[in-house]
């Protein structure tokens, strides 16, 4: 009885600190743009405190059901490692203010992008935390907006209607 008294207080002090998460306290990295392709790719470059370089790389498709709209793909990495790669440099909260900050500049390039797809690395499979983190940003930083989960790991945003 007092294990789930204390597993649901647990829980409840997480959902509150994910609230707080994105609320634009954490100022973005200042980015620059290593690589651009107009209407198909663009990539981002920043290095944190600790002297990582991470790159930003957002690529436009279009989803089969309509062709009208895009979809941007977003990917972030730091240079020296894969998408898989952890970091644990404590940075989490500017890198996520810096991802969101591009993306939002890149979205007012591109006015009929209407989804957003990204799909958070884990450390197991039942590994949900960066996902919490992300989809935490993306409610506090992009209001309106519907998350959908698939299956295969991948989450794509739906932007509200302009």
């Amino acid at each position: 009885m007092k294990i789930s008294i204390l597993k649901s207080l647990i829980q409840e002090q997480v959902k509150v600190v994910l609230k707080e998460i994105g609320d634009a306290s954490s100022k973005p990295y200042e980015y620059k743009i290593e690589f651009e392709e107009p209407d198909q790719e663009i990539q981002y470059e920043f290095t944190t405190d600790s002297k990582l370089k991470y790159e930003i790389s957002i690529a436009q498709v279009k989803p089969l059901r309509d062709s009208r709209n895009i979809r941007l793909v977003v990917a972030f990495k730091t240079t020296q490692g894969t998408y898989e790669t952890s970091t644990n440099k404590s940075e989490q909260f500017k890198i996520m203010a810096t991802v969101i900050d591009a993306v939002k500049e890149y979205l007012a390039k591109v006015p009929n992008a209407t989804e957003i797809s990204f799909t958070p690395s884990k450390s197991t499979e039942t590994d949900t935390r960066r996902a919490s983190l992300y989809k935490a940003y993306i409610a506090k930083q992009l209001p309106g907006s519907k998350i959908n989960t698939f299956s295969d790991g991948r989450y794509v945003v739906e932007l509200p209607k302009k």
